[in-house]
């Protein structure tokens, strides 16, 4: 099955997919939101997915459609669980947010697929935009390390990239640094050798950054790649494969000397060494939240919790052991486990389909290698895929839309030329025709439904503010602004009616403040914060018995959590159950803050010793 010469249609879709989807959605940002990258690159992407869908849809009868097979079959059957799991999860707006991002990797699946069965010239291309990328990258974090202070411990995590945070670029990294192996045996002359300085550059930038899972993705890669260059002896191929081996020993060898100069030896050996890693508090605080995934698998394992409602339902196996939540106010978003964070919101049918689409293109990588004469493309293909499969299961590349859209252009890659290689069945034209059109208005509406989240966003820094500033009236107005069905929670989890019930809360009305509250915990039901807010609002009201039980479940939920435990303790002062008081100050785990009241309720507890005698 050969690919044809592109027409002039399918040109202009080629230029507008890799100029508006790949360099757009890798590039786009806004600081008006909370999220700089995240919903402004799913609704850029969306937007863009939809408009070069429509012009392929312009251009259809010019098309060679691609088959429904299993592997497809089981891409389309995730889409609609995931949409489908609406009418369970918890946290619906935030259900719309996963299915927008299953539909934007179906989307680009879909439309890469279309782009390689019917352009000749994409993949070329398609190199070259990932060169463009890796330069930006790589520029983008030479500019942070250059201001660098070297000797704060923490120092590389102000480190931020084109795809967020310091772990989350070190996988986009990862990703380039595969599709840069990848040009080095498909481009020529100047552009081949370009790709492997870009390659060292990548490698040295992955040991700088430290992300432990990049590293394991990028050794496993390695090894394996060399134990099937040597095995199978790839030909001519493996001339353009051969440099590559030696980059990574080259790599160490640069960083180990840097973090020499700086002193800083030992600390790099310390990263290196996984023992030492697998001892330390992350690796067992993130051990505990893969258990309570479980957990909150274990409870829900036929239909899962809904898609987006990981972040809601996990601390109902409480969050005691995590002690970044409990001590830190930090909020755990995602798992760092794709594969159990998809088993908890989609449930069995889920995961399972989740992991065939993860693992199949390791099948189809090996099937194309034996199916040809020069296996060398095929197998660095299954090493890219190899490290994002070990990458998923110690972070959340499913999360962030670029990773998305080049884990589907591979996917599609490998996918096609399994097809190519192995069969030529194609699909009825008159269904595909349906399919496209139904992925332009989808993309559309999506993209539309994204652009309200943005403003939920936009207002939520309003909140924020107006929180800081103490201006409750303001703050309320704010809230209103950004509240939808569509936007319920912020980033960190906490419900928008919270913030309302703050408002009123402090402003003596309480009533209002119940509503808010109750109205809070539908969207979130085992948020400890809501929970003891909401005790103290009965217990303004005169519900004393139903204000217990909301601190108990806030107890429940976080057990050192001490802002419960104070109203407790006040609760008996008031009773005049001044054991009970000191007894509720004494699991308090601030000393310190426990004092003040622990002096009145002893004197109170004197004096009415003094007047039974």
């Amino acid at each position: 099955m050969k690919t044809a010469p592109p027409t002039p249609g399918i040109i202009r879709v080629r230029i507008l997919f890799l100029s508006l989807l790949v360099l757009g959605t890798s590039l786009v940002f806004s600081q008006q939101v909370i999220d700089p990258t995240l919903m402004p690159r799913v609704t850029w992407g969306l937007v863009a997915l939809g408009l070069c869908a429509a012009l392929l849809w312009w251009h259809r009868r010019e098309l060679d459609f691609p088959p429904l097979d299993f592997y497809s079959g089981a891409l389309l059957l995730y889409l609609f669980w995931s949409w489908a799991s609406l009418l369970w999860a918890t946290t619906r707006s935030e259900a719309v947010v996963e299915g927008q991002r299953s539909f934007f990797f179906v989307g680009t699946f879909y439309l890469s697929y279309l782009l390689l069965a019917n352009d000749r010239d994409f993949i070329p291309w398609l190199l070259r935009t990932s060169t463009v990328l890796s330069v930006v990258a790589l520029g983008a974090a030479a500019v942070q390390l250059w201001g660098l202070d070297w000797s704060a411990p923490e120092a590389l995590y102000a480190v931020k990239g084109t795809a967020g945070h310091r772990n989350l670029f070190g996988t986009l990294l990862f990703l380039l640094l595969g599709f840069q192996l990848l040009a080095r045996g498909r481009l020529r002359g100047g552009e081949r050798n370009l790709s492997l300085v870009l390659t060292g550059a990548l490698l040295l930038l992955i040991l700088l950054l430290q992300v432990r899972s990049v590293w394991l993705a990028t050794l496993s890669a390695l090894l394996l790649g060399t134990v099937l260059l040597v095995r199978q002896r790839w030909g001519a191929a493996s001339f353009a494969w051969r440099p590559v081996l030696f980059l990574p020993l080259g790599a160490l060898l640069v960083v180990g000397l840097w973090y020499a100069r700086l002193g800083q030896w030992d600390t790099f050996r310390d990263r290196l060494d996984i023992r030492q890693y697998a001892q330390s508090e992350t690796a067992v605080e993130r051990l505990r939240l893969w258990k309570k995934t479980w957990c909150t698998f274990s409870r829900q394992r036929w239909l899962g919790v809904g898609a987006g409602s990981w972040q809601t339902h996990y601390a109902d196996c409480s969050v005691y052991g995590l002690y970044s939540v409990e001590l830190n106010d930090v909020t755990y978003q995602r798992p760092h486990n794709d594969l159990l964070w998809v088993a908890s919101e989609l449930g069995i049918l889920g995961s399972s389909l989740y992991l065939l689409i993860l693992l199949a293109p390791l099948w189809m990588c090996v099937r194309s290698s034996r199916a040809g004469p020069q296996p060398g493309p095929a197998y660095g293909r299954l090493l890219v895929w190899l490290g994002l499969v070990i990458i998923s299961q110690f972070s959340f590349p499913k999360e962030r839309p670029e990773l998305l859209l080049w884990m589907a252009l591979l996917a599609a890659w490998i996918y096609w030329d399994w097809k190519r290689r192995t069969a030529d069945a194609t699909f009825s034209t008159s269904r595909h025709y349906f399919l496209l059109g139904a992925l332009v208005l989808s993309a559309l509406l999506m993209g539309g439904a994204a652009t309200q989240r943005l403003r939920g966003e936009a207002a939520m820094l309003e909140v924020y503010r107006y929180k800081s500033e103490g201006n409750w009236p303001a703050l309320i107005r704010a809230a209103d602004r950004a509240h939808s069905s569509l936007y319920t929670l912020d980033p960190n989890a906490i419900p928008v009616h919270w913030y309302r019930g703050i408002g009123h809360f402090a402003q003596g009305q309480y009533a209002t403040a119940q509503a808010d509250y109750e109205r809070a915990l539908s969207v979130a039901p085992y948020s400890q914060h809501c929970w003891n807010d909401l005790g103290s609002c009965l217990e303004k009201l005169g519900q004393r018995p139903a204000a217990r039980q909301a601190y108990q479940e806030a107890l429940r939920i976080s057990p050192l959590f001490d802002d419960p435990k104070v109203n407790l303790a006040v609760r008996g002062y008031k009773d005049q159950d001044y054991y009970n008081a000191l007894y509720w100050l004494d699991q308090m785990r601030d000393s310190l803050r426990a004092e003040p009241y622990r002096e009145v309720i002893e004197a109170a507890l004197r004096e009415s010793q003094r007047g039974d005698h």
